[in-house]
């Protein structure tokens, strides 16, 4: 991995998974790592990870889903660290089932996370990047977006929407 030393990297997702695994590796890359996502005590236990590895970061309890509590994270990262140079959005739901199975909330529930969070996200970060002399982002997606699989319709719906979400915005920034 290369030297993020001094820079500073948003993380959604981070209590588990790739979210959690990426936070560890950017604080061991010398990152100092904002860790976001719903579950508190697993992100204090990401923290704690962080720290181990050698790195600098916070948690922050954040509803990707909620564009107050998104932009309220990035207005903290930059309180803390006067910028914002990465983010990783690794945040993702899925529930599998078949479609006769889903309801409307478990609808709302996959797109809520998984492309209106990923929108949210997205505007904040590259706001404030912007404002700070840029960065990049990377946004986790599946295969999922790209072949259908049975049984995760909606997942499968969401992450195809959030690739083409991802690249259009690659070609506005």
């Amino acid at each position: 991995m290369s030297d993020f030393s001094g820079k500073v990297v948003f993380v959604t997702g981070a209590t588990s998974g790739i979210g959690r695994a990426a936070a560890v590796a950017l604080a061991r890359a010398g990152a100092r790592v904002v860790a976001s996502a719903r579950r508190r005590e697993e992100g204090e236990e990401t923290l704690e990870l962080i720290r181990q590895a050698g790195g600098e970061g916070l948690f922050l309890s954040v509803d990707v889903g909620s564009d107050a509590q998104g932009s309220d994270a990035i207005r903290r990262t930059l309180s803390a660290y006067g910028r914002l140079d990465y983010a990783a959005n690794c945040a993702g739901f899925d529930h599998n089932a078949g479609l006769l199975d889903y309801g409307e909330a478990d609808y709302q529930r996959i797109f809520d996370v998984n492309v209106k969070g990923l929108f949210l996200c997205l505007k904040h970060e590259i706001e404030s990047m912007a404002k700070t002399g840029g960065g990049a982002i990377v946004n986790i997606g599946s295969i999922a977006g790209q072949r259908p699989f049975a049984g995760n319709c909606l997942y499968a719906a969401s992450k195809s929407a959030a690739t083409m979400l991802t690249m259009t915005v690659a070609l506005e920034a």
